[in-house]
C-alpha cells in the first residue's frame, strides 16, 4: 500500500513538472492576513539567524499563532478547525526543538535521493509530537506551523490543493501521506530547482522558499484543473 501511495505521488509531481510553467502563471487567491502574517513570520525568522532562537521568541511566535489562523486553521463557532493555545503551541515546539536543530541545516533542493526518507521520517516525528491543533488535525497544522520555522525543508500541506491534488480526494489527512508528498516535493525540487532559484531571486509575492513556489504551483494546477 505504501509503495503504491509513493507511485501515485510521484506520478502527479512528474504531471505537475510537466506544466510548470503554465500552473505557476495562474494568480494565487491568497491575500491579506495570509500572505501578510505568513511574510512576517519569515521576516522574523530571518532577524533571529536561526530556528532555534526563534524557538525562543515572542513575537515570532505572535506572527506564527496569527499566520495559522489567517491559513484557516482556526474557525469561530463550535464546528471547524481549531488552533491550540499559544502557550501549548510554544512548549510543544520547545519540547521538539533538539530534533529541529538537527534537520535545520537542510533544505529540499539539496537532499540526496538515500537522505530522503530518514528526513521525511524525521519531519514526521516532530509533527507527530506537536500540539498545533486542538482537532488534531495533526498533518495540515503541524506542516504549515513547521513550514514557517523550516520553510527550505517542509512543504505546508492542505486538504483542498495539496492532498486533493497528489490522492484526489482529501478524506485521508493522516501522518502517512507525509511521506509520499515530501519525497515528491524533493524529486520536483531537484528537477526543477534552476527554475525555482530564478523564482526565488525575483521576489515574487508567494516565492518564499523552494517548498512554496512548489505549492503555488500545486495550487496553479489545480486551479487551472477547476478551470478545465
Amino acid at each position: 500500500m505504501r509503495q503504491r501511495t509513493q507511485q501515485t505521488a510521484m506520478a502527479k509531481a512528474n504531471l505537475l513538472i510537466g506544466s510548470w510553467d503554465k500552473a505557476l502563471g495562474v494568480k494565487l487567491p491568497f491575500t491579506g492576513p495570509s500572505w501578510y502574517f505568513h511574510k512576517k513570520a519569515l521576516s522574523r525568522l530571518d532577524e533571529l539567524g536561526s530556528p532555534s532562537k526563534a524557538l525562543n521568541d515572542d513575537l515570532f511566535f505572535d506572527y506564527l499563532y496569527a499566520a495559522l489562523t489567517a491559513w484557516g486553521l482556526h474557525r469561530m463557532g463550535e464546528r471547524g478547525a481549531k488552533l491550540s493555545e499559544p502557550d501549548l503551541i510554544r512548549g510543544s515546539f520547545q519540547k521538539v526543538s533538539h530534533h529541529i536543530e538537527r534537520i535545520q541545516g537542510y533544505r529540499i533542493s539539496e537532499l540526496r535521493e538515500d537522505q530522503v526518507s530518514e528526513i521525511a521520517d524525521a519531519v514526521s516525528s516532530i509533527i507527530e509530537q506537536l500540539q498545533v491543533s486542538a482537532t488534531r488535525t495533526q498533518l495540515v497544522a503541524g506542516s504549515k506551523a513547521l513550514h514557517h520555522i523550516l520553510p527550505k525543508l517542509v512543504p505546508p500541506v492542505d486538504r483542498e490543493y495539496t492532498l486533493r491534488f497528489f490522492f484526489g480526494n482529501t478524506t485521508n489527512a493522516g501522518l502517512d501521506r507525509f511521506s509520499p508528498i515530501f519525497s515528491a516535493y524533493c524529486h520536483i525540487a531537484q528537477q526543477q530547482k534552476g527554475r525555482i532559484l530564478r523564482r526565488l531571486e525575483e521576489h515574487r509575492e508567494w516565492d518564499t522558499s523552494e517548498t512554496k513556489v512548489i505549492d503555488s504551483a500545486i495550487v496553479g494546477f489545480q486551479k487551472l484543473k477547476g478551470k478545465a
